[in-house]
């Protein structure tokens, strides 16, 4: 049947639910198409009436009509004249619920997830947690650039934190803790780019405690003859927790370029590069090596794990933090949820979550003095800790791993 040909009855113009874009009536009520009726046997119950809300009845009287609500108004200019600008006003000034702003955190710690939990608990503020790949992170915000997806980011090593502001990424003024340990206070930067949430040492050796031998004592004992072929680390190119490692055996031979002698002695002595921690522990348990460089925290949680195994820290420590980071262009509800978010890391609740919780990176000293530090952790007064200068690993952060990628990985095994 084509356009225009047969009868309608009126549907008006309201036969739409404008929830569910249903019609309001039954079939048979529009023009009794395609309806087959089956007589019954004595006398029916009446059925109930319709479920319908205010708009729907009114739609249904004015269908019944063959006309629309709209056409009602639309005959009387004066009563339009004095009811729309009435309901516009009603409109503009009835309140809106509240909503506080959500959070986007991107973050590889273990411990993230946990945290965001325990403050979307406390606060209604929503948090989702994104875990890029390794070194995905930081590459991700490079590329969302001024349009940033993220509100705030939370990682290991401050020297990213300089890199990611020097691309104008990151905004300044955020707030320290209060109640600051010695080396918290070292961490805290001048412009308020990042805020430290833990410190941890940059590189630590793992070892068996039935090993043969006497550990290192520093870093320079490494390339004796008596752990030639015994030594194996992750590759700081695919694996985030490779570089604190290689920053912290910079640090010890003396800075950058001064290291490059230091790690080709280590490649002549046969070390062994592993493409993540765990490949690397692997390694270590199997016998294929005897000593595993490792970042503190991971190291910990390994000897913890397996006690057969001891963390052996060498000669300088160099100190590393964790540090948290807002974006820099960032709607004003957004940043003020932000800034209680950094705030909250730091608490005492928070940085429970964060030892319990932490996996890899659960073993770390607090930036503040009224939380304890992980029981893991040795006695930084027994160690003399070096803290690293991020500005500096900032500025020889890329060179060195791609020169540490071209020269030492690619003969080792």
């Amino acid at each position: 049947m084509g356009w225009g040909h047969g009868k309608k009855e009126g549907q008006g113009l309201c036969p739409w639910t404008p929830l569910r874009a249903q019609p309001l009536e039954p079939a048979s009520f529009r023009g009794r198409e395609g309806v087959q009726t089956t007589p019954l046997q004595g006398q029916a119950a009446a059925l109930p009436p319709p479920k319908t809300n205010g708009f729907q009845r009114l739609c249904l009287w004015w269908g019944s009509r063959g006309q629309s609500p709209s056409a009602f108004f639309l005959s009387s200019p004066r009563l339009t004249q004095r009811i729309l600008p009435a309901s516009i006003a009603l409109g503009l000034f009835l309140p809106y619920p509240a909503v506080a702003a959500g959070l986007t955190v991107y973050s590889r710690l273990d411990f993230a997830s946990a945290v965001g939990v325990a403050f979307s608990r406390q606060t209604g503020i929503a948090v989702r947690v994104r875990r890029p790949p390794a070194h995905g992170l930081f590459a991700r915000i490079r590329a969302e650039g001024d349009h940033p997806r993220w509100s705030v980011a939370w990682f290991y090593g401050a020297s990213a934190a300089v890199l990611l502001d020097r691309r104008g990424l990151l905004a300044h003024g955020l707030a320290a803790p209060s109640g600051l340990t010695a080396m918290g206070a070292a961490s805290v930067p001048a412009d308020g780019s990042y805020v430290a949430t833990g410190l941890g040492l940059g590189g630590v050796l793992v070892m068996p405690k039935a090993a043969p031998f006497a550990p290192p004592a520093t870093w320079a004992d490494l390339t004796a003859p008596a752990y030639r072929g015994l030594i194996g680390m992750n590759d700081p190119a695919t694996s985030d927790q490779g570089v604190s490692p290689v920053t912290a055996m910079v640090q010890a031979a003396g800075g950058w370029p001064a290291a490059q002698g230091y790690f080709l002695s280590l490649k002549q002595a046969g070390l062994h590069i592993y493409g993540d921690t765990a490949t690397t522990l692997a390694a270590l348990r199997s016998g294929a090596i005897q000593i595993a460089i490792m970042r503190s925290s991971a190291a910990l949680r390994a000897s913890t794990i397996d006690p057969s195994l001891r963390v052996v820290v060498p000669k300088p420590a160099a100190v590393l933090a964790s540090v948290i980071v807002m974006a820099r262009h960032l709607p004003a509800p957004e940043r003020a949820a932000a800034q209680r978010f950094i705030a909250y890391v730091n608490s005492p609740a928070a940085l429970r979550i964060e030892m319990r919780q932490g996996g890899d990176d659960g073993a770390f000293w607090p930036v503040v003095s009224d939380v304890a530090p992980a029981s893991a952790m040795p006695s930084a007064a027994s160690l003399t800790p070096v803290m690293v200068d991020p500005a500096q690993s900032a500025r020889d952060r890329s060179a060195i791993i791609a020169w540490f990628s071209k020269t030492i990985v690619g003969a080792s095994t």
